[in-house]
């Protein structure tokens, strides 16, 4: 009789031990199939805002900071290479007092392409509508170097890798050192197409 009652033990603990287990194995089966679909799921564009400066660092020779928007981070302009695709050109009176700044990018030769103004507008909530409106890019000429830049402004600016980009001036800040004028900060919002079609939906 105890010889009966301690196979039946073994038993019982052998079928539940084996019902653990396969419940752990289901469990981590799952797991491994989520993360597998994570990973192949494709990558949805988002909208991001930065802020463009031409302050000056360093001591001679001097740098900005332009930033990339295939590499999605700001580079020195001194030695960057084809990595910046915008920064902040200042422009001067001929008394050398800083009136303005302008869109710039890094020309590349044949692989550059440059900016299109879409439109200016009176305030951010109109501008803020176009941009998320704008859903095809419209990119019939460019420029490697805008005209002097306004808030409320809709660019389309395309990439040395072809992809293209909408970008809206969300607000501009010149600081001063006494009177005279020293640097502006410029915030954007933008999204990059990363597959080289002209879709650009959020």
């Amino acid at each position: 009789m105890f010889e009966s009652l301690l196979k039946q033990s073994y038993t019982y603990i052998f079928c539940a031990l084996n019902r653990l287990g396969g419940i752990l194995l289901s469990f981590l089966l799952l797991l491994f199939m989520g993360i597998a679909c994570t990973k192949d799921e494709p990558a949805v564009a988002k909208t991001n805002t930065i802020t463009l400066s031409s302050q000056t660092f360093g001591s001679q020779p001097y740098y900005s900071m332009g930033y990339s928007f295939e590499k999605k981070g700001f580079y020195q302009r001194l030695s960057s290479g084809s990595e910046i695709d915008i920064y902040l050109a200042e422009v001067v009176n001929p008394m050398g007092d800083l009136i303005a700044v302008q869109f710039s990018t890094n020309t590349i030769s044949e692989s550059t392409f440059g900016f299109y103004l879409n439109n200016t507008f009176a305030d951010s909530s109109a501008a803020s509508e176009f941009y998320k409106n704008y859903t095809l890019a419209v990119f019939p000429e460019y420029s490697s170097l805008t005209e002097p830049i306004k808030e409320f402004q809709v660019y389309t600016f395309k990439t040395w890798k072809k992809n293209y980009v909408k970008f809206w001036i969300k607000e501009m800040r010149i600081f001063y050192i006494g009177d005279r004028a020293e640097y502006f900060d410029v915030d954007i919002e933008f999204l990059i197409q990363r597959d080289g079609s002209e879709n650009l939906l959020n």
